[in-house]
């Protein structure tokens, strides 16, 4: 990885792993972070809300997450936000 890219581990949904996140990032851009790895392998597991808080972060638009009952059927979906929550869409890249 070259010397612009910066991994950010997510441990955890823990409640206010968004916050700690968004701070997190912050703080990678003032250090000069061009790049930005989101590591979410060996993720602890944790609130949905929270998962889908940090997405947010990251997705501009879009379905992020769905819950999925036994027979298959979508329960509920859940959507980034472009109302601004999401700060960091613009350097973020999916592979």
């Amino acid at each position: 990885m070259d010397a612009a890219a910066w991994i950010l581990k997510i441990n955890s949904f823990a409640d206010g792993e968004a916050a700690d996140a968004r701070a997190r990032v912050q703080d990678l851009l003032k250090q000069g972070a061009q790049k930005i790895v989101v590591d979410l392998r060996g993720t602890a597991g944790g609130s949905l809300t929270e998962a889908v808080a940090v997405a947010n972060l990251f997705v501009k638009d879009g379905q992020v997450a769905e819950t999925v009952g036994r027979e298959g059927k979508s329960n509920k979906e859940f959507c980034s936000r472009s109302e601004g929550g999401n700060i960091f869409w613009t350097r973020c890249r999916l592979d």
